[in-house]
């Protein structure tokens, strides 16, 4: 053992943490390098390329634009008709109520629209509900408009319905467009709907599994 040396070392043995006590020259220059490292933070200049580039976002494909713009103008549409069919049925309660001596009904919100060609003719019959803010009264009411005809001079019938008597009358115009919740009165005053033109073309109308021969 050298006189110089108090400790044998194993240079395949790594040195005990007893024997050097923390005090290693490679134990203190990690440490001053940790401590400089949380003295100076974190340096977010040479990471900053990182999130200075922005990737491009993909232009939508050409049929899924054109798609996205006819579900918009589909939107727009209804939106108009609605609008249309709203602004009637105000005006035909208008009416209603100048020729019963100024009632206050209000109109409330649509229950629903029928659309009825026949004879070379378009109607509308419409349900919608009415409000009274004096008798704290609402009711349905039935309206029918002659579609060719604008404004007030268009309204054929308005009325309300009795919804208590449970008798309505029978329209074979909107039953024929899958409608036939939409109510009518019992009186018969309407005028589309009120034959069954359709049953003719339902009777000879053709099926998918018939054989036509064109010869």
């Amino acid at each position: 053992m050298d006189s110089h040396s108090s400790v044998t070392r194993n240079p395949k043995k790594p040195l005990q943490l007893e024997v050097c006590h923390g005090k290693s020259k490679y134990f203190q220059e990690h440490q001053a390098i940790l401590a400089n490292k949380e003295k100076a933070g974190y340096k977010h200049t040479p990471h900053a390329w990182r999130f200075d580039y922005c990737p491009p976002i993909p232009e939508p494909h050409p049929r899924a634009a054109t798609e996205q713009q006819q579900q918009k103008n589909q939107i727009s549409n209804e939106e108009d008709d609605n609008h249309h069919h709203i602004n009637i049925m105000k005006s035909a309660l208008n009416s209603y109520n100048k020729a019963n001596g100024n009632l206050d009904f209000e109109f409330r919100r649509v229950q629903r629209i029928s659309t009825i060609d026949e004879f070379g003719s378009s109607y509308y019959h419409y349900n919608f509900f009415v409000l009274s803010k004096t008798r704290l009264v609402a009711k349905l009411f039935f309206v029918e408009v002659d579609a060719n005809i604008q404004e007030e001079h268009g309204v054929r019938v308005c009325c309300p319905l009795s919804v208590e008597d449970n008798e309505f009358g029978i329209c074979y115009g909107c039953e024929e467009n899958k409608n036939s919740g939409l109510l009518h009165p019992n009186t018969g005053d309407y005028i589309a709907g009120r034959r069954d033109i359709w049953a003719s073309m339902r009777r000879y109308r053709p099926c998918a599994d018939d054989d036509v021969d064109f010869d």
